[in-house]
């Protein structure tokens, strides 16, 4: 006969589906299908926090699993919670309609989407959003490229928009990748709630924009190095090198990696570590050197360079300067808008994300205090985990990767939240780590305990 925990265990979770699959119709219903129209994306709804809900029964189930001595139990519920949780992430992305391009963040949505039809079309890296002159885009070429092949089915711009919508959701699908290869299902679980609850990647299901994209790729990068061969350097490399063609900023991510192959465990390969992964990322270096000579006659000009001549790219004032160009609430918001930080207002545009300068924004942001990518605090153990495990090549990756983020934007010219999407991200699957740890150690001790020869002599014996 079925033991009586596993029953309560069994019914237990057929509930929570059931309680799940009853709440999903609400939660994912169109605005004007419930109670109360919200005006916001990033306002909190029911449906955000579900995969949290997923992940907090996962690990629960995983200890009691544990304690009743059910490791079947307790190993189906490790790979039903990750899944369950992502399931729930990926259903309000699935359900946003995206937003008319005319209304999306300019002049980055329009010429992304707009470069990538004429790559499509044969006609090259140009774009014609301006009085229908063919002129050379700002931004580097890679997101264009990643949309184009949308571009070449379909009606434009619903074509490339729905391209944006699923790197969005690859989003999700690749932290719980990398946070599984890291630290196992739970982590997996944990990182994708993190993130799913939150409004980054729902926002940007229904913009076309490339920080979504970008942070893919860093987190893609985490997956090969945390436990590094040549072949795997090699992969991460050739991210970094993808990257640096998405954005200038890639030669972060690069950089982290060459740090991270000299990490104490990252040494034992070699020389070979820092020279396949320098490989992959100056082939990309090279790639966006070509296509800047080939547009702009000269390989270190660069789109930006080009169409705003005038501006300063960096400088050391942009630290402490309140009047610093920043995108505010427009691209993406504060779910809690700004209601940790009153303090600091009234704010300038009735906007919490402009009240306050780069040295405190960007912390602000990594710890989630504008909860943007993950709720708040909840990077902290990240923080602390790879701190610890510095001399291992995947945190020391992520270490560098988050300094070295902060410190370059600190001093550049345009401030905003989405630029540290990869790292906050990253920090979340190491959260997800320290968690998932916590919940085994809780459960392996249980189940000592409960299967000690002293204890199976005490107990009746189990019908």
């Amino acid at each position: 006969m079925i033991s009586a925990g596993r029953a309560l265990a069994i019914v237990g979770g057929v509930g929570l589906v059931l309680l799940v699959a009853g709440l999903a119709p609400i939660a994912w219903a169109a605005p004007d299908e419930t109670v109360a129209t919200r005006d916001r994306d990033e306002d909190l709804r029911v449906e955000r926090f579900l995969p949290l809900t997923a992940a907090g029964a996962g690990i629960i189930g995983v200890v009691v699993a544990g304690r009743l001595r059910e490791p079947r139990l307790g190993q189906g519920i490790r790979l039903a919670a990750p899944l369950l949780a992502l399931a729930l992430a990926l259903g309000p992305l699935a359900m946003i309609d995206p937003r008319p391009l005319n209304r999306q963040p300019s002049p980055d949505a329009q010429e992304y989407a707009d470069a990538a039809r004429h790559l499509a079309a044969g006609e090259g890296y140009v774009v014609t959003i301006r009085r229908g002159e063919t002129q050379p885009p700002r931004y580097p070429p890679g997101f264009s490229l990643a949309l184009a092949p949308f571009a070449l089915v379909g009606s434009y711009p619903d074509n490339v928009q729905l391209g944006s919508k699923l790197y969005a959701m690859l989003y999700l699908i690749v932290t719980l990748v990398a946070a599984w290869v890291v630290g196992g299902p739970l982590a997996a679980a944990v990182a994708v709630a993190l993130v799913g609850s939150s409004p980054f990647a729902v926002r940007y299901a229904s913009l076309v924009m490339s920080d979504a994209f970008a942070a893919v790729l860093s987190i893609a990068a985490l997956a090969l190095v945390h436990r590094p061969t040549t072949a795997r350097l090699a992969g991460a490399g050739l991210l970094a090198g993808a990257l640096i063609l998405v954005r200038l900023s890639g030669v972060l991510t690069l950089a982290a990696l060459l740090a991270a192959t000299l990490a104490g465990a990252g040494r034992r390969q070699g020389w070979r570590a820092p020279v396949v992964v320098l490989a992959g990322g100056l082939l990309g270096l090279a790639l966006l050197a070509a296509q800047q000579w080939w547009t702009f006659g000269n390989p270190l000009m660069t789109g930006y360079q080009y169409w705003l001549p005038e501006i300063r790219t960096f400088g050391l004032d942009y630290p402490l300067d309140p009047a610093t160009r920043r995108d505010g609430s427009g691209v993406v918001a504060d779910s809690l808008d700004g209601l940790l930080l009153r303090w600091a207002c009234p704010c300038p545009e009735d906007d919490p994300l402009f009240a306050f300068r780069a040295v405190t924004f960007y912390p602000l942001v990594l710890l989630g205090l504008f909860w943007i990518f993950v709720p708040p605090l909840t990077t902290v153990p990240g923080l602390i985990e790879v701190w610890h495990r510095r001399d291992e090549p995947g945190p020391a990756y992520v270490l560098w990767l988050t300094v070295l983020t902060g410190l370059f934007h600190l001093f550049y010219f345009y401030l905003a939240a989405r630029f540290v999407a990869g790292p906050v991200t990253l920090l979340a699957i190491y959260s997800g780590v320290c968690v998932a740890r916590w919940a085994e150690r809780r459960a392996a001790g249980q189940f000592s305990e409960n299967t000690s020869p002293a204890r199976r002599a005490a107990e009746p014996a189990r019908t």
